[in-house]
């Protein structure tokens, strides 16, 4: 209600002397699902968004039954689980994010990026099977997705947006967050509440708790699965933004640091000696981007035969 009192005035101050044009009318939801399915990138990333948040809601899941399990009758003892699980957690995924996250992107590049996460989670949960649901190895999944959704898993993800068009780029991640996403985990999260009513009488047993490893191990594969495929798509839809000239850093948010990207780049610079307008326009492209340096790369160029270039 206040955001929308100040939005009344500001349209109404006068202290705007700039000319005034008509906002364009918002794409429906129907048509932004046609767009993300058209473009294959935007497709992948939806499902990999997906499967990532199933597989998060899932692990959740089975912590919150292996806590029941273990402290049904000692809520003292959750409770500290709980405050000790939280802290160490905290602190794993702020050391990941300082001391890891640009070197994994920088040395081994998106692939490597966004493999840890979906491994660590299915070794995670293969370890909970193999030991039956011990207690050590209950926190095992949900720990390794906190520890690296937020660091690594979306700096890698970030980057994948780069050569989708500015004009698909800026709805795509809402429209999957907002549209797509909310229903697909309500009719988990029913499927849960479905599956807790049916264990009220004699409580949580170790057979409810790791058929749910089985099916995060299957989402899991899934999940590389994906990865892999957006590897090679990744790359074409790159390249093909730099010949197009539709890629430009000052419209990301974030730095252009990774191994698979940095590559294509400098390919670009060096093997397209025979069309100097697209050195060109990658010199260009390179000027917002403080993030690597690229003067080794560059160099070479001044003794190129274009005077332009």
């Amino acid at each position: 209600w206040i955001l929308g009192k100040q939005k009344e005035q500001s349209a109404t101050s006068p202290s705007s002397s700039l000319p005034r044009h008509p906002d364009n009318k918002p794409p429906s939801v129907r048509s932004e699902m046609r767009d993300i399915m058209r473009d294959r990138m935007a497709l992948t990333l939806g499902a990999l968004m997906i499967v990532t948040s199933l597989v998060a809601n899932i692990a959740d899941f089975q912590l919150d039954l292996s806590l029941q399990r273990f402290y049904a009758n000692d809520s003292q003892g959750m409770l500290a689980f709980l405050g000790t699980f939280q802290i160490y957690v905290g602190i794993a995924a702020v050391l990941v994010q300082f001391l890891f996250t640009n070197r994994v992107l920088e040395r081994f590049g998106l692939v490597v990026g966004l493999l840890l996460l979906p491994l660590a989670i299915g070794g995670g949960s293969l370890v909970f099977l193999v030991s039956a649901g011990a207690l050590w190895a209950m926190a095992l999944p949900r720990g390794t997705d906190m520890t690296l959704r937020f660091t690594v898993n979306d700096a890698s993800l970030n980057v994948l947006f780069l050569p989708i068009r500015e004009s698909l780029r800026k709805r795509v991640k809402s429209t999957l967050d907002g549209v797509i996403k909310p229903p697909i985990m309500a009719l988990l999260g029913l499927f849960f509440l479905l599956f807790l009513q049916s264990n009220d009488q004699v409580g949580v047993q170790a057979a409810d708790v790791l058929p749910w490893s089985v099916v995060i191990l299957v989402l899991v594969a899934v999940w590389v699965l994906l990865v892999l495929r957006t590897r090679k798509q990744y790359e074409a839809a790159l390249v093909a933004s730099i010949k197009g000239n539709r890629l430009a850093f000052e419209q990301t948010t974030f730095d252009i640091k990774d191994e698979t990207t940095v590559k294509l780049i400098i390919r670009q610079l060096t093997e397209e000696s025979s069309n100097p307008l697209g050195v060109i326009h990658t010199l260009e492209m390179l000027k917002p981007s403080e993030a690597m340096d690229w003067h080794p790369y560059i160099l070479p160029l001044l003794e190129h035969p274009v005077p332009e270039a």
